[in-house]
């Protein structure tokens, strides 16, 4: 219809604005196609996008589901590490070896204070209890070689402090010795 306008009104002749018309035709198909492109690439980068988006989901699914199988075997082996010693405890008394068997209890009871999660911050009695458990442990495997004394600040025993803190204390000296003491028994 513009072209009939033009041509009427004898701005162009006829054959100049087929040209015109022809070169706007070029240019609207290489639009076309370059939109064409542009839509392909698009869409290219959204399905790329939501692989990687589904992908990082199921690999976040999946360290769930590890995570999930790593906690039901941290209770799984806890379980069968105290059965195992509570089997040797008893097989001790059976044979009459108080002493063994009370080594076993105060592992046993080390054992359940170190795996238990949910309290990071424990009792001063609690604590001791455990530094008592561990140093009968070491005069057990030392005897005569080693003696202790704990005390207990008064007042202190219902005061809460992180979990592990005296043990460290106590328990550091105790490796030195026994470093020493197992080099001097090896020669």
């Amino acid at each position: 219809m513009l072209f009939l306008l033009v041509v009427s009104f004898g701005i162009f002749d006829e054959n100049e604005l087929s040209g015109a018309f022809t070169w706007f035709r070029s240019q609207v198909a290489v639009i076309t196609l370059a939109s064409l492109v542009m839509a392909f690439l698009l869409m290219r980068v959204l399905i790329e996008n939501e692989y990687k988006h589904r992908i990082k989901r199921q690999s976040i699914e999946l360290e769930k589901k590890r995570t999930e199988l790593r906690a039901l075997q941290s209770q799984v082996n806890p379980h069968f590490l105290f059965n195992a010693l509570e089997a040797l405890r008893m097989k001790s008394l059976v044979k009459n070896e108080r002493e063994t068997a009370s080594m076993i209890l105060r592992m046993s009871r080390m054992f359940r204070r170190m795996i238990t999660w949910d309290a990071d911050w424990v009792t001063v009695a609690e604590e001791f209890d455990f530094v008592r458990d561990f140093l009968e442990l070491q005069k057990y495997r030392f005897g005569q070689m080693l003696t202790y004394r704990v005390d207990m600040p008064e007042g202190a025993a219902n005061t809460y402090i992180p979990k592990f803190l005296i043990h460290l204390k106590a328990s550091i000296p105790l490796y030195v010795f026994s470093s020493c003491f197992e080099a001097i028994c090896r020669y």
